[in-house]
């Protein structure tokens, strides 16, 4: 059975019980490999696994031998796992689609299951790839075990303490190793033109530079409009404040036809930033 089907088991008639994948641990040959070398129900389906004592299923395992102390204490986890399983007389097994709330197979689902498989390699698996993040953790002194996911590894990023600063140059330096994978990855693919690492890893960090440039100049922006706006809502009632509402307009450059600008058209000057 391929990744992403499962089996919900009903009256457990068209499940094997070892296996296929029934239960969110996956399959019990994987979990319990001891156990499923000395069973004597290796091939049978979850109904022949037990019985109905009226209308409660019992377990009833069998084996090829007696079962040595050791091997008893894991059928005792196996049997607890089991604790939760609720088989229903008169409803059949049914194959379903993990990756879908419906349980439904479909298209789009399974595209975005793979999508999501493959930027996970492309981002995190690829040799070329791994270099370019190593260069980031070994610059801001962190060390690095390589995650299963992006999501992960975005968790286990942004989770990293430091300084207020610092961490904000760290999350902008995710985004840029993205963007440059992305960039040269897409090269490579549509005019198959290559990228050495150390290219890439310059260039992740130019990119993250400007970044931290452009926001230091976004706040700055924003700040010197919301000082503006203050001014200018008082510049009416206070004399001393209009004094200094107009310097700060001559002195910042802020001027809208060469006059002072209203308080709507600083709130439109802020939005823009």
């Amino acid at each position: 059975m391929i990744d992403g089907l499962a089996m919900e088991v009903g009256d457990g008639r068209s499940t094997r019980f070892w296996e296929d994948t029934w239960l969110q641990t996956g399959k019990l040959k994987d979990s319990f490999p001891r156990l499923f070398l000395i069973s004597n129900q290796r091939r049978s389906v979850i109904g022949d696994c037990g019985f109905w004592d009226g209308i409660e299923w019992v377990w009833h395992l069998q084996w090829r031998r007696e079962l040595r102390q050791w091997e008893t204490d894991t059928l005792n986890q196996l049997l607890n796992v089991l604790q939760s399983v609720r088989l229903i007389a008169d409803i059949q097994d049914r194959v379903v689609w993990k990756f879908d709330k419906e349980c439904v197979y479909s298209t789009n689902s399974f595209v975005q299951v793979l999508q999501e498989e493959t930027l996970d390699e492309e981002f995190l698996q690829f040799k070329f790839t791994k270099e370019v993040w190593c260069a980031w953790i070994s610059a801001f002194g962190q060390t690095w075990i390589v995650p299963s996911t992006l999501k992960e590894h975005f968790e286990s990023w942004r989770s990293v303490p430091m300084r207020k600063e610092r961490r904000k140059n760290w999350l902008i330096g995710f985004f840029s190793v993205i963007w440059i994978i992305w960039l040269r990855r897409n090269d490579a693919i549509f005019q198959s033109k290559t990228t050495g690492v150390g290219d890439c890893v310059e260039q992740s960090f130019s990119c993250a530079k400007e970044w931290c440039f452009l926001e230091k100049l976004r706040i700055s922006i924003l700040g010197k409009s919301l000082l503006l706006f203050h001014l200018q809502r008082r510049a009416d009632t206070s004399p001393s404040t209009a004094y200094a509402y107009s310097c700060s307009v001559s002195q910042l450059g802020y001027t809208q036809g060469g006059r002072p600008p209203t308080s709507s058209e600083l709130v439109s000057q802020m939005f823009r930033v």
